[in-house]
């Protein structure tokens, strides 16, 4: 018996939300739950007084993951730990909803909690009779190994009429093992499972005429702060509960929300219910204002709710209707303990004129606010001499030094510069320096880069001291936003090829690195090869085909015994591995805490030493500065949609700029700018939300590590990621992280206001960003006495690269919906870098 419960259109969404394993995911509020003693039974052992959950009619459990399957697990294997095997159980994935008629005739609820792979997470909860009894959050995997393992559930059901279990999850399929329900003595009636109290969807008549609204894309709903909406459940996986009753169909949001639906002419009701949450904090002061806008009149407005409120019921004749909007107001003054808004049950129904109600086309959609292109300067390297780049390079003592000098122009080029430090040598036909310096040191050198239509110059400090290898974020591509575990070595040479063809190892990006996906088996000996099957035969000479392109190589590993996807890991090889890689020539290790814990960051760190290279370091989640890790991811794995972006660059970025420093970054993911392919979803980002996105990365002084197809790169992408203007703030070689400094309020029916942030910078300027989060263009400015400046300043638009002269007090601006203006305010005092003790 098996049953499916999510549409396909649904799925596609859903699977990058729930189903997609992580690879670098620190879970909010993570697991504590220890393992418990599993309660393995056959059928002979089944007391007489139980009944087995799989032998009831599966059709009303609620899940957004794949299908439901009975005795086995979502993946038709098996349900089995170590060596038993359960022939009784449920194999599930997502978010999951079961609830139970008792009869009033159980006694007890039992279940093992298997998990299948090695970076799953399940979240699960039981509600007896609407009050929580149970609350789990198995930890991952403590020991790194692919094996299952095992977690208790249980509840006391004596006298209880109901009982709703709830799960969550991400990453890989769950199961429970031995479900069961115990029965009083000579129970008349037995449990069954009941759909959810879902009152109103009974009135909706033929269900090809009714359109779900959370079974739209769930990336076209705004939630307060840029956060991900919950689908079927609040956005911490907490169940839609008002009242002890859970619901099954709806969204949750916090204030401010919008949703816009393109109706198509073709709609005639809708209806809704809507509430505050009973798990919303309870030192949640502010309400939540539900609206409905039809045609930009407001249709609906539910007043200000709170939680413990009763569910108000929206039903909306929409006959002529166009466009929808769907907003949730409140919390203006609240800056944490949002209110947990809910839509319960929001749907349309298709009107009765609808040629044919099942064409997907004719069906009300979601739809953005309109997006203005915001205009960027056109980026197309000239014949004259050009230098780009970091304005610092550096090398920790004894170890090879390597910085190829970012220069465009007329072919060929000539380099030279001013006397480098002992034990470096420029390549006057490349501008690749080389060599070693032995002691600590910093050394300001004059480059040049001359052609037959003339020379420019530029200063080049150069630092020699422990771990100064990346005293700036580093630049380049990784493969995973685009390629996943579907890599081929052909693959990685066409992106090297595209990264220089493009013009974008000329402006800095000098990394090509391998995410997960690379690794093949381990030698007889132990040692770690690449997949052939995948054409990774001979890693040291993909490395020299990297370096010979002027480029760095970058690779990926776990501290666990296996990777997220079960590829291996470096538990127990670490020297073995460190010593591989430097013989390949790799220059950077992304070391993601799929598996292995927080126990071996440190002793990576001493092996990598111990090969006498100098690897960039980038771990999981670490932030030891003992460590010597130089970035540490900071948040879970990137999305391609505006809200994911949003989330983890304009919130949890927050309060993280006291760690970053040269050598020293915050990590928020790498970014998903071109659509990289595996990433993309029905609402991927737009021309504006790219810009933001990149100018947001550049203002956190984060790495900009890309992923999308580079053979396909178009003018946009290069003029996106190849303006000196933009860069030379992410570059900026002091490395002070800039943060928001102030939030304007949204108007009108927009769902955000603007933000200002700032950063500054090396020459004694501010780089000032202008967002607009909303979804109406609106007026941003910035006065100079928040800047802490005084009198007339000069400002420069860095994405028109243009200067736009002298303003008296300030600097105001319109910018586009989801758009960003980047501005350097201030006369450089200097073009030449002299490292100082931060303060």
């Amino acid at each position: 018996m098996k049953l499916k419960t999510i549409t396909p259109r649904l799925g596609a969404v859903l699977a990058a939300l729930f189903i997609i394993p992580l690879r670098s995911s620190p879970v909010v509020g993570e697991p504590v739950t220890e393992p418990a003693v599993p309660q393995r039974l056959n059928d002979a052992e089944l007391p007489a007084n139980a009944i087995w959950v799989d032998s009831m009619d599966l059709k009303h459990i609620k899940t957004l993951g794949r299908t439901v399957m009975a005795c086995k697990t979502s993946r038709g294997n098996p349900i089995k730990v170590d060596e038993f095997v359960y022939p009784h159980g449920l194999g599930l994935t997502g978010y999951t909803l079961i609830r139970f008629d008792l009869k009033r005739a159980a006694t007890k609820f039992l279940a093992d909690v298997s998990l299948e792979g090695p970076s799953s997470w399940v979240y699960a909860q039981l509600y007896v009779d609407g009050k929580k009894v149970d609350d789990k959050r198995p930890r991952l995997n403590p020991k790194g190994s692919s094996s299952p393992i095992i977690y208790q559930l249980s509840a006391d059901l004596k006298g209880a009429s109901e009982l709703v279990v709830v799960f969550a999850a991400s990453g890989h399929s769950y199961s429970l093992g031995g479900a069961r329900i115990l029965l009083v003595p000579d129970a008349k009636e037995r449990p069954e499972i009941v759909p959810l109290p879902d009152e109103q969807a009974k009135l909706m008549g033929d269900p090809d005429k009714v359109v779900w609204v959370q079974e739209m894309n769930p990336m076209f709903i705004s939630s307060g702060d840029g956060r991900m909406p919950g689908i079927m459940s609040t956005q911490g996986y907490q169940p839609l509960l008002f009242g002890g009753k859970i619901y099954g169909n709806g969204y949750s949001v916090y204030p401010r929300s919008r949703l816009m639906i393109d109706l198509k002419g073709n709609a005639a009701r809708f209806f809704a219910q809507v509430g505050v949450n009973d798990s919303t904090s309870p030192s949640a002061k502010e309400g939540a204002q539900f609206k409905v806008y039809s045609d930009k009149k407001v249709a609906y407005d539910s007043g200000v709710m709170h939680a413990g409120d009763a569910l108000k019921s929206i039903d909306l004749d929409l006959a002529g209707t166009k466009e929808l909007l769907l907003a949730v107001d409140g919390g203006e003054n609240a800056t944490k303990n949002l209110p947990i808004a809910v839509w319960v049950g929001p749907r349309l129904l298709v009107s009765d004129a609808a040629k044919n109600p099942k064409d997907l086309k004719s069906r009300p959609e979601p739809k953005l606010a309109d997006q203005v292109p915001m205009v960027i300067a056109r980026i197309v390297d000239g014949p004259k001499p050009a230098v780009h780049g970091p304005r610092v390079a550096g090398a920790s003592p004894g170890r090879p030094f390597l910085f190829v000098i970012p220069a465009t122009g007329e072919k060929p080029l000539k380099f030279t510069s001013t006397t480098l430090p002992s034990g470096l040598k420029l390549d006057p036909a490349t501008g690749t320096i080389t060599g070693r310096m032995d002691e600590p040191l910093q050394s300001v050198v004059t480059i040049t880069v001359s052609n037959a239509l003339g020379q420019v110059s530029r200063p080049l400090t150069i630092i020699c001291k422990p771990y100064g290898m990346l005293p700036t974020p580093p630049m380049g591509w990784n493969h995973w936003n685009q390629w996943t575990m579907i890599v081929t070595e052909a693959r990685v040479r066409e992106a090297v090829d595209a990264l220089v063809a493009k013009g974008l190892a000329a402006h800095g990006y000098n990394y090509i690195n391998l995410d997960e996906g690379w690794q093949g088996p381990r030698a007889a000996d132990g040692s770690i090869t690449g997949a052939k099957e995948q054409g990774f035969a001979d890693m040291k000479a993909l490395g020299d085909y990297i370096h010979g392109k002027g480029l760095k190589f970058g690779i990926y590993s776990s501290p666990g015994a296996v990777c997220c996807s079960g590829r291996p890991g470096s538990r127990d090889h670490e020297q073995q591995d460190a010593d591989t890689w430097a013989s390949w020539g790799v220059d950077y290790l992304k070391y993601d805490r799929c598996t292995g814990g927080d126990l071996h960051w440190k002793s990576m760190r001493n092996c990598l030493d111990n090969t006498g290279r100098d690897f960039v370091y980038s771990t999981g989640t670490c932030r030891d500065p003992a460590v010597n890790a130089q970035l540490w991811r900071t948040t879970g794995d990137i999305k391609n949609s505006w809200s994911t972006v949003s989330d983890i660059g304009f919130i949890q970025q927050a309060g993280l700029e006291k760690l970053a420093g040269p050598g020293r970054f915050n990590d928020p993911d790498m970014l998903v700018i071109g659509n990289p392919d595996a990433m993309r979803t029905p609402r991927t980002l737009t021309h504006n939300e790219q810009i933001t996105h990149f100018t947001l990365w550049s203002i956190l002084a984060a790495p900009l590590l890309f992923g999308c197809d580079l053979t396909k790169a178009d003018d946009f992408f290069v003029s996106l990621t190849c303006n000196d203007d933009v860069l030379d703030v992410n570059q900026d070689p002091l490395v002070r992280q800039g943060s928001c400094f102030r939030k304007d309020p949204a108007s009108g029916s927009s769902d955000m206001g603007g933000e200002v942030w700032t950063r500054p910078l090396f020459d004694g300027t501010k780089a000032v960003a202008l967002f607009n989060r909303g979804s109406e263009p609106v007026e941003i400015g910035v006065t100079w006495k928040e800047l802490g400046l005084t009198g007339p300043q000069p400002v420069r638009d860095c994405w028109q690269r243009k200067d736009l002269g002298n303003f008296d007090t300030g600097f105001s601006v319109r910018v586009e919906v989801h758009a960003a203006v980047l501005i350097k305010v201030g006369k450089p005092q200097t073009d030449r870098y002299d490292p100082v003790p931060r303060s």
